[in-house]
């Protein structure tokens, strides 16, 4: 009985050992570290709903002066609609004019270009994207022969309903006229 117990007592011994030296070495390891999180990229964001498209009336008015004294006022209504991604509002208005290069007649284009788009931002203004081109003839002196003033501008304006915002306002370097371009909207109902 008695090599049973020191048998027992042995075998104990020798599992104890082997436990407390697997531990040892555990301690001893450092923990594998666990495999790097995969990023997963966050869900996209649902589209914002599409702003509906809202009717205005843009009225485009150029103004000519000669020193201080109203020359011409040309008003241009449109109708746009805002937040409308197909198209854009355009507007062409003038005539072909005989140019004489002194052998040879040719026409010209003359007139006014306005072209609209339109978008409402958060806010409650709209943002107009505005290009105009005008141009027209200007008599020669003295028997000189008549020349074409043009001008071209494209701006983005923001507006509220209502608000009349100066688009332009410029001075010819031979004539000394002034042109302003306003602009004013209103949403139609």
């Amino acid at each position: 009985m008695r090599a049973k117990t020191v048998r027992r007592r042995i075998v104990a011994t020798l599992a104890a050992t082997m436990l407390s030296g697997a531990a040892v070495v555990n301690a001893q390891t450092p923990p594998e570290s666990p495999a790097p999180a995969q990023r997963i990229a966050p869900p996209p964001a649902p589209a914002a709903p599409k702003p509906a498209i809202v009717p205005l009336k843009v009225q485009v008015t150029i103004t000519r002066l000669q020193k201080e004294v109203v020359t011409a006022r040309n008003p241009f209504i449109l109708w746009v609609n805002a937040n409308d991604d197909r198209r854009s509002t355009r507007v062409s208005l003038g005539s072909s004019v005989p140019v004489s290069d002194g052998a040879k007649i040719n026409y010209q284009s003359v007139g006014t270009q306005i072209n609209c788009n339109a978008d409402s931002t958060p806010d409650g203004r709209f943002r107009l994207d505005l290009t105009v081109n005008d141009s027209s003839v200007v008599p020669g002196k003295d028997g000189a022969l008549p020349s074409i003033q043009s001008l071209t501008s494209n701006n983005i304006l923001l507006v509220r309903e209502g608000q009349t915002a100066e688009f332009l306002s410029t001075t010819d370097k031979v004539t000394g006229e002034v042109t302003k371009i306003d602009v004013i909207v209103t949403t139609l109902k």
